[in-house]
């Protein structure tokens, strides 16, 4: 398992959600990124029940590796989300941020990922941290399951958009210079 929530975890979700992944009970060898030091302060702090391993990592270069070995990635639902996605990993996204919601309800409903909810729910409201553990216990039970949500993400997201972008503005260039309205 790896969770991670961007370089510096601005709003503090690892703390937040690794606790949630722990009161899973399932074994576990997990692996969260800490953006900051007093977030691994807290992270430390948290007990692995049986069968479960907790291993706290600053930022690092190694991201793209430790995602393509996790069975799982928990993150923030923001940019990050289509790099999961290219990368076919079966994820679980949380709404750390407003402007992270849209994204987030559509990579749900379209079922890139499984949603586990808002942080500042997960944070206080102990029905959200239920409906949160029971799904992620969910996934960790179901090996299917998450190789569905893999599939369907890289089956997306093929990382090719870049080129898309140039070709369509190189494409819109020769209609200007053939004198062509542009579509």
């Amino acid at each position: 398992m790896l969770a991670f929530f961007g370089g510096t975890d601005a709003v503090g979700a690892a703390p937040v959600l690794t606790e949630v992944l722990l009161s899973t009970g399932r074994p576990m060898e997990l692996t969260v990124v800490v953006g900051r030091p007093e977030l691994g302060e807290r992270i430390a702090g948290l007990t692995p029940g049986p069968g479960q391993s907790l291993l706290p990592v600053p930022p690092t270069a190694t991201l793209p590796a430790l995602i393509a070995a996790a069975d799982l990635v928990v993150s923030a639902a923001g940019t990050s989300t289509w790099e999961l996605c290219c990368l076919g990993a079966p994820s679980a996204l949380v709404c750390v941020v407003d402007n992270q919601r849209e994204s987030y309800h559509r990579v749900v409903a379209a079922g890139l990922a499984a949603g586990l909810g808002e942080l500042p729910a997960l944070a206080g409201d102990p029905a959200a941290v239920r409906a949160a553990t029971h799904t992620l216990a969910g996934l960790l039970d179901d090996g299917a399951r998450r190789a569905e949500l893999s599939a369907r993400a890289w089956a997306t997201v093929d990382g090719r958009g870049r080129e898309r972008v140039v070709d369509a503005v190189l494409d819109a260039l020769r209609q200007v210079a053939a004198g062509s309205p542009v579509q």
